[in-house]
């Protein structure tokens, strides 16, 4: 009774007090906020109670409720809604690494923004594609985008009001302009073009360290780690990755920052090391349930290295876990026809037969011996 008194930004601003301590409390606010605007026939802000919902307790709950966004405002004028919902849809498929959803249902939310000439979901919605292009290897793509972005948020006003001071999530500004500075970075070292990443990760510490953001700063070093290991400072790459390693804190960054340790002690000549960080590399993805392409490359050298030992059954586990990756990495478009790869499909399947075929023969050879044991020590036994 006595949060239904409160007003709409009353309950908003409890329920972001209460949900990192006690989620339990934030869904009784978010459900106060529901049934106050059931009562009074409002069907935006029931859709914005789903909202706290939709974003705040994972992909399952976060996909129902994104429908019920939609559902509730789907013939409405708002200038939110339902684009909300069919954003909210592209975020979490993007989680699940669905792609192909994840794009139409950012390209439903980006005609809607276009409909309503909606400024600040527009920045939003093309920032998601970028993210997208990125993710599924148009780099050039995605940095047309983040470029165009950050000459916004640098030049135009309207962008850096959109992203002013909000009582529950502080000044997004600066931390969206650090954002877009690394993305614009990372697009260009994914394209390999070094110079201009190096450009604009200088730029990105100049700035974390102006706008005191500690994350953004680590997480940019971590960065320019991989920038080193590409220029082949494999020393230089080390150095930057362990500085920020203690406060890399997503665990698909984790594994990321670790592939990145392998490859620069693998550029070092140190392989024992190597295949000890590529081992827990792989161990942290497949924890997660992650799609990481760049751990492609560290199944091939875990491959060679146990051919080289024979150790048979390792070398299979990989040889596995490479065609499996490969044929997700297909079907999302990650992996081109233009990229040479050393392991191609049918030559996979070739050296997994010949290991299965290896391993079998091994088997019948030791139960052969088994065998011929127990014969010698029955005869000794008789005699």
């Amino acid at each position: 009774d006595t949060l239904l008194h409160k007003s709409y930004d009353d309950l908003n601003t409890l329920f972001y007090q209460w949900l990192p301590k006690d989620t339990l409390t934030a869904k009784t606010i978010v459900n106060t906020y529901i049934a106050k605007a059931r009562e009074e026939k409002d069907s935006i802000r029931m859709a914005k109670g789903y909202y706290y919902y939709a974003t705040s307790f994972g992909a399952q709950k976060g996909l129902q409720y994104a429908d019920t966004i939609i559902a509730l405002t789907q013939h409405t004028d708002d200038k939110f809604h339902p684009a909300v919902g069919y954003l909210l849809k592209g975020y979490w498929y993007y989680q699940l690494d669905d792609y192909k959803k994840t794009m139409e249902y950012y390209l439903i939310g980006y005609k809607y923004a276009v409909e309503r000439d909606n400024i600040k979901m527009l920045v939003h919605i093309r920032y998601m594609i970028a993210t997208l292009k990125n993710r599924v290897g148009d780099y050039r793509g995605a940095l047309a985008i983040d470029k165009d972005y950050l000459h916004a948020l640098e030049n135009q006003p309207i962008y850096r009001k959109e992203y002013s001071y909000s009582p529950n999530r502080g000044d997004k500004y600066k931390k969206t302009h650090l954002s877009v500075i690394n993305d614009v970075a990372y697009d260009y070292l994914n394209l390999k073009e070094l110079d201009s990443a190096e450009k604009y990760f200088r730029y990105g510490i100049r700035k974390s360290l102006e706008y005191k953001d500690s994350s953004y700063y680590y997480r940019i070093v971590s960065n320019s780690g991989t920038l080193e290991f590409y220029k082949g400072n494999f020393q230089a790459a080390l150095d930057s990755l362990d500085k920020a390693m203690p406060y890399t804190k997503l665990e698909y960054n984790i594994a990321l920052t670790q592939y990145y340790r392998g490859k620069s002690f693998q550029g070092l000549g140190r392989n024992e090391k190597a295949v000890a960080i590529f081992l827990k590399t792989d161990s942290l993805v497949s924890k997660i349930n992650a799609v990481m392409p760049e751990i492609r490359d560290a199944y091939e050298y875990l491959i060679d290295y146990y051919n080289d030992r024979q150790e048979r059954d390792s070398q299979l586990i990989y040889v596995d876990k490479l065609l499996e990756l490969d044929s997700v990495l297909l079907e999302e478009r990650v992996i081109g026809g233009e990229i040479a790869r050393k392991y191609d499909t049918p030559e996979l399947l070739r050296q997994k037969e010949t290991i299965i075929r290896n391993l079998e023969n091994r088997h019948k050879k030791n139960t052969w011996y088994t065998w011929s044991l127990s014969f010698i020590i029955v005869l000794l036994f008789i005699f």
